[in-house]
């Protein structure tokens, strides 16, 4: 009995949204302790050019095709740093590979490769959560668009989940850039790991809900509160980001056949983000 009344819990959405967040929450937690307390681990916003010097360059594949769920970085800045080479990553953790993709391209400056890249490789069936907080996001997602959907019916749900993904999103963003960089210790970039602008997540992340939720006012109020748990101690360039994606989500709400209060509600959120978003 205390079993079964273990596993109806676990399995209860709330938990299931609380427990996905978390795993965000964890995930970019350790990344922004990288940058903020390892010297040689920084944020790029910008383009990464390879130096000239090295002019050789070799691509590395899988061995199987799957999902690419974990690297292991640090051994990959060791081998870079003992061989002299740059290492850039060319495929992001979840993505779906197979034997054709290249998941490292070696720059270096020796004809040969002598090291095996294979073992810091993990590819399996399945994505996973782990160095994944966009799988995670994901998957809240997806529990915000079955709420939604006509078969369920179930606003409470999905504004729940909506909120929890403001809340996720609002760390997310403290990791805004092009690239992870690794460097060796003369502050030498070794190994090049790709990020997703948050630009570019907070659209994947509201998209589809914006749409199949566009007739909702809960959803569309939802997704605005949202937006502002996400600026409240965002930096000026994800405030500049966010309030142009509200115009975004605006433009899939047909004013005209919302009652009064709805748009009056509307307005003031709106309102409170653009407060939220100014800045000196």
């Amino acid at each position: 009995a205390h079993f079964i009344h273990h596993v109806a819990t676990f399995i209860q959405v709330s938990n299931l949204i609380v427990l996905l967040t978390e795993d965000v929450l964890k995930i970019v937690e350790s990344k922004i302790s990288l940058v903020e307390q390892q010297e040689h681990v920084f944020l790029l916003k910008d383009i990464y050019l390879i130096p000239p010097s090295y002019k050789m360059k070799t691509d590395i594949y899988s061995k199987k095709y799957g999902y690419l769920q974990l690297l292991d970085y640090n051994e990959l800045l060791r081998l870079a740093v003992k061989n002299n080479q740059i290492i850039e990553i060319n495929q992001k953790i979840g993505q779906f590979i197979t034997q054709n993709h290249s998941i490292l391209t070696v720059y270096h400056q020796k004809e040969a490769l002598l090291e095996d890249y294979q073992p810091i490789i993990t590819v399996g069936r399945e994505r996973t959560t782990m160095q994944n907080e966009e799988f995670a996001l994901r998957k809240i997602v997806e529990i915000t668009l079955r709420a939604i959907s006509p078969a369920i019916n179930d606003p409470n749900t999905a504004i729940d989940c909506i909120h929890h993904l403001g809340l996720a999103l609002g760390e997310v963003c403290r990791l805004d850039g092009h690239y992870l960089i690794y460097n060796d210790y003369q502050s030498k970039a070794r190994v090049i790991v790709p990020q997703k602008p948050f630009q570019e997540i907070l659209y994947l992340t509201f998209y589809q809900i914006s749409y199949y939720g566009r007739e909702d006012i809960s959803v569309i109020l939802a997704i605005l509160e949202a937006l502002k748990i996400i600026v409240e101690k965002g930096s000026k360039e994800i405030k500049r980001i966010v309030w142009g994606f509200s115009h975004y989500i605006l433009e899939g709400v047909n004013f005209e056949q919302l009652r009064q209060l709805d748009q009056k509600n509307i307005q003031d959120k709106i309102s409170g983000l653009k407060k939220l978003c100014q800045t000196d």
